[in-house]
């Protein structure tokens, strides 16, 4: 994960700058949290749960690990259920990342690992209403 992080820097000039806006209120969340030495919980929703708002929920977690804000949280919803889509499982896998699934049937649960020193996240559906 390290590779892919230590790129990501060189990728912010691209960043809109009302999008940059958007994503500082949401570093100043995160920092005042850890300062006041409250969890920042972060919450990505998608409609299908399936692809995009659970790899929004790996990536910030490796971001928090990468940038030492280890109070954070990530967790991902979304509005139809739906498992986490095989095919973005496959890709966060030739991305590096260590998944076993824990379960099978209609909504399996995921554990996904990073980093030999931090614990694994859960990834499953979630259904937000």
């Amino acid at each position: 994960m390290v590779k892919y992080m230590e790129s990501f820097p060189a990728q912010f000039k691209f960043i809109p700058e009302n999008r940059k806006r958007d994503l500082e209120r949401v570093a100043d969340f995160i920092s005042t949290r850890i300062e006041n030495e409250v969890p920042a919980r972060i919450i990505f929703i998608c409609t299908h749960n399936s692809r995009r708002s659970h790899m929004g929920q790996i990536w910030a977690a490796v971001a928090a690990y990468y940038y030492g804000k280890l109070n954070v949280e990530t967790y991902s919803g979304g509005t139809e259920a739906t498992a986490f889509n095989p095919k973005a499982v496959e890709a966060m896998r030739q991305a590096g990342f260590k998944i076993s699934s824990l379960g099978t049937g209609k909504n399996p649960v995921y554990s996904v690992q990073f980093a030999e020193d931090y614990q694994a996240i859960k990834v499953f559906f979630k259904e937000v209403r």
